[in-house]
């Protein structure tokens, strides 16, 4: 951790939650020398440890369900490369349906899903109904199941990503509130924030809706 701005980075990620964190950890492992975090507060200070924690596969798109594949399997495998993990447990996944049109668009979307390599499936009302107990019988139209999807324990995931930070040699700037972009012309130059500026090409805004004001 630094208390003062660095005055250049090979990139700069603002924002210290999931997104932010795993992501400074990807851009070292992709070969950048010298990426700086910058957070406003604290490591997992706003949504991170509250969140639902949902790892899901099965995503609309092509590039979504690849992402989610990517992330199930990151996921599983932080065990043995970090020594700690985010506490990810794979206990299936339901998206049930409740109209003839979603039935019709969940049976495309299994289509796609399967040709991508998802193991996925259709299941009836009955078998739906059956596999969640504490739910309502009768109240869906059956829907699409996958036995790998899952979730993450919220506040262990802050702690990996923390952990994996620190152990890859990325600087984190806590209490730096970030103040805006610096340019030359159309050309990125780097980050400004209460800390100081940054110089850099490459910088990856993670800090969430609240950021543009």
């Amino acid at each position: 951790m630094t208390s003062a701005a660095p005055r250049s980075a090979d990139a700069v990620v603002v924002g210290g939650g999931t997104i932010g964190g795993w992501c400074a950890w990807f851009l070292r492992e992709a070969g950048l020398s010298d990426v700086v975090l910058v957070e406003r507060r604290t490591l997992g200070a706003g949504a991170s440890p509250r969140a639902a924690g949902m790892v899901r596969a099965q995503g609309g798109t092509e590039a979504a369900v690849r992402l989610g594949l990517f992330s199930r399997d990151f996921y599983a495998a932080q065990q043995d490369r970090f020594g700690i993990d985010s506490g990810f447990v794979a206990q299936g996944y339901f998206m049930p349906c409740f109209t003839d049109r979603e039935v019709d668009d969940a049976r495309d979307r299994i289509a796609m899903q399967q040709r991508l390599g998802l193991d996925v499936r259709w299941v009836g009302p009955d078998e739906l109904d059956d596999l969640n107990p504490s739910m309502a019988r009768g109240m869906t139209m059956g829907g699409s199941y996958a036995p790998g999807d899952g979730y993450i324990d919220p506040p262990r995931n802050v702690l990996a990503y923390t952990a994996a930070l620190f152990t890859s040699g990325v600087r984190v700037l806590e209490h730096a509130a970030f103040t805006g972009l610096l340019r030359a012309g159309d050309q990125l130059t780097g980050v400004a924030t209460t800390a100081g500026e940054i110089s850099t090409e490459r910088v990856v805004l993670t800090g969430g809706p609240t950021l543009a004001a």
